[in-house]
């Protein structure tokens, strides 16, 4: 938890790199926490890295495969990149595990949408 609160302070202080260095550190002290490695590619992403990002977010749900960040993410990942199949079946997994919101069907229509052309 003192990592996590760490890393916050780092990027409140805009410091991703800092707060990068203090994830790392501490996913070799717990590397199966999953909130670390979310912290990880949550910075990634607002680097603009959204390699390392996708890599993190495997990672995660390599341990979690019901983080429904991590599967939302790589839903978006795979809509932008042109891949609206592999979207939708993120998608729909969100719906197995009982998340219904409105922008879950509006995700899933344009994936339906984007998929037909």
């Amino acid at each position: 938890m003192t990592h996590l609160e760490l890393a916050k302070v780092a990027l409140r202080l805009d410091q991703p790199s800092l707060a990068l260095q203090i994830y790392e550190k501490a996913v070799l002290l717990f590397p199966t926490d999953t909130a670390l490695m979310i912290g990880i590619a949550r910075v990634h992403d607002a680097l603009g890295n959204g390699a390392a990002a996708n890599l993190q977010y495997k990672k995660v749900l390599a341990h979690d495969a019901s983080n429904i960040e991590a599967i939302a993410c790589m839903a978006a990942t795979h809509f932008y990149s042109d891949q609206p199949e592999l979207a939708l079946r993120f998608y729909r997994r969100l719906l197995q595990m009982g998340v219904s919101n409105a922008e879950l069907w509006c995700n899933i229509g344009l994936c339906c949408f984007y998929a037909s052309q």
